[in-house]
């Protein structure tokens, strides 16, 4: 890996971060204080976090300059629908099918711990599980087909 695709890594995850902050805020307010379906607090939570990630994206992390191409928006959009698919479905088979949270809680219980995730907690704690997933399908998607044919056209 050469030091420009380690630099945009770098760039890309730190706007991932903060991305990351703004969805899982919408996400908890939508589920913890709406009460909201927890596919439907993804879907707000991702249109959020989508605002600015496009233009911070394409201006810092990779560089591209001059005015944007629906074309590219376009990817970039479906880019980030198949990474929230991605999110909702393992979040709901990690907490509806396999119960990842109560195995958590039934781990606290067997070490001593009296700490039990309810289900607000449970979600979320299903949810950043299935976000690493994402993370890479978002990555991945942005790199090598939303931004790699301005990339290798100087920038322009």
């Amino acid at each position: 890996m050469n030091r420009e695709n380690v630099l945009q890594t770098v760039k890309f995850c730190t706007v991932g971060l903060i991305n990351t902050c703004v969805d899982y805020v919408i996400f908890f307010v939508m589920v913890a204080a709406v009460n909201a379906d927890k596919s439907v607090a993804q879907i707000l939570a991702t249109a959020g976090a989508m605002c600015g990630s496009y233009f911070i994206n394409k201006h810092w992390t990779f560089g591209i300059r001059g005015k944007q191409k629906k074309r590219q928006i376009a990817k970039f959009i479906a880019t980030n629908m198949v990474s929230m698919s991605c999110t909702i479905i393992l979040m709901s088979l990690f907490h509806d099918v396999f119960g990842i949270h109560q195995w958590a809680n039934d781990l606290f219980a067997d070490i001593g711990w009296s700490f039990r995730m309810n289900y607000d907690v449970g979600v979320m704690f299903c949810k950043v599980i299935a976000s690493c997933l994402s993370f890479i399908i978002n990555f991945v998607g942005n790199k090598f087909w939303v931004f790699k044919d301005y990339e290798e056209q100087g920038n322009n």
